[in-house]
């Protein structure tokens, strides 16, 4: 059986993804002290800086969308080619993204119900699907993780994990720098995310799952003319 790599393996690829968020919110926490203090130097910040705040808000609404467009040419690809590799990785990544980002994910937002930055008072677990009550874990922390770890794991190449950690790490700090998340919310994200690319490579190696994207391939090049 040939050896095939498989996503989100490879500790040091690992390491380069997720250690440039840790470090930005680290420092974060050193020089401003609390999540407070954070978010209230860039509330400050931010209108006397309109067009840094332009770029931010633009990647921080499109950049997990320009993933799922990645995900599903590589879905194509794959389906074109009958290629088992890119459509397990694919639809390991659907399949991920859906149990995590939209069930985990809004089971632990409204399970613990911390209110966003912009929002004064306590905390309301269970606040129902009051969004101003969801702000830990970061959602789009926890998407742009599941979509990137995948990718350093197939490729592995350390100039490529490295800029898959940039962008992570720029994604954490967008939500932190528009007001939509304190940094410890981001952090939740992040180890939110860690388990999601953790199930797409777990979901990938399945035998189960391999066999059904054999099926699939076999399905793909029966249907070809």
């Amino acid at each position: 059986m040939r050896n095939e790599k498989r996503p989100g393996g490879g500790l040091p690829h690992i390491l380069l993804c997720f250690c440039p968020l840790l470090l930005v919110l680290a420092a974060l926490y050193l020089i401003f002290g609390d999540d407070r203090q954070i978010n209230l130097f860039f509330r400050a910040y931010r209108p006397e800086h309109p067009d840094l705040t332009f770029w931010v808000r633009l990647f921080t609404v499109w950049g997990n969308s320009c993933f799922y467009v990645l995900y599903g040419i590589i879905f194509l690809a794959g389906w074109r080619r009958a290629d088992r590799k890119l459509l397990g990785l694919a639809l390991a990544y659907a399949l991920a993204q859906i149990a995590v980002s939209v069930f985990l994910l809004r089971i632990l937002k409204i399970g613990i119900g911390r209110p966003r930055p912009q929002v004064d008072g306590p905390w309301r677990p269970l606040a129902a699907f009051n969004p101003s009550y969801q702000s830990m874990p970061s959602g789009h922390a926890t998407e742009i993780i599941i979509s990137c770890l995948p990718l350093a794991g197939c490729l592995k190449k350390y100039w490529f994990s490295a800029c898959m950690g940039l962008l992570i790490a720029a994604m954490g700090f967008s939500r932190v720098y528009i007001d939509m998340h304190y940094a410890s919310d981001v952090l939740a994200g992040a180890f939110t995310g860690l388990f999601g690319a953790w199930a797409v490579r777990r979901l990938h190696k399945n035998r189960r799952f391999q066999a059904a994207t054999d099926r699939l391939c076999r399905w793909s090049e029966a249907k070809r003319p």
